[in-house]
């Protein structure tokens, strides 16, 4: 049986009235209409709804076989990417704290607030961001992909750490720019690309 694999993206909050995430994931939604193990989803920026979205995700729990593990491939906006200096983040690590610079939209506001106590102050993705982000760069010229250390302390870092922890690793987040820098039909078919390798049955090289 081939893994479940999980797409998320988020809905508007704060001062975005829009959220390119969602416009990619409806699109991807669309891309890959025939893959039955993809499961997409559009969460609402609230922790409730995060924490809500996980307890219903249908895949087998507590499996040691790695290969029973569920994927997790989460998008978010990053509005501190510039027009001047466009990329997409593949994150790295997520961090067992949250510190919203705004409450949430269920009016959640923690600050540096830890997660889990029973897990250590970051968590590190299992797949080979270094390799992903070399063979998007060759394969893709017209996106800069880099690797990130820093989520931020918001709900993408929020759902990031609970799907590491809830897939032993088997997780990615990836921050996508405002679409007033660059919109999403530019770097659409790149991210496809990066979904369809994590998806594919062959081994990415590390």
């Amino acid at each position: 049986m081939r893994r479940r694999v999980f797409v998320t993206g988020f809905g508007p909050f704060a001062s975005h009235s829009t959220n390119p995430s969602e416009e990619l994931v409806a699109w991807l939604r669309g891309s890959l209409a025939g893959s039955s193990d993809v499961q997409f989803e559009v969460l609402d920026v609230s922790a409730v709804d995060v924490l809500q979205f996980l307890a219903k995700a249908d895949f087998p729990r507590g499996s040691p076989d790695k290969a029973a593990r569920p994927l997790f491939v989460c998008f978010g906006v990053d509005g501190s990417i510039t027009a001047e200096s466009p990329v997409v983040k593949l994150e790295r690590f997520a961090y067992n704290v949250a510190d919203f610079s705004c409450p949430d939209n269920r009016g959640w506001n923690p600050r540096r607030q830890t997660l889990d106590g029973n897990h250590p102050f970051r968590l590190e993705t299992e797949l080979p961001v270094g390799a992903l982000k070399s063979k998007l760069n060759e394969s893709n010229p017209g996106v800069r992909f880099i690797v990130s250390d820093d989520p931020g302390a918001f709900l993408c870092n929020f759902v990031y750490f609970q799907t590491l922890s809830l897939s032993g690793g088997q997780a990615l987040f990836v921050h996508i720019p405002t679409a007033e820098v660059t919109p999403v039909p530019q770097h659409r078919d790149s991210i496809l690309a990066l979904l369809q390798m994590l998806i594919s049955e062959e081994p990415i090289a590390s």
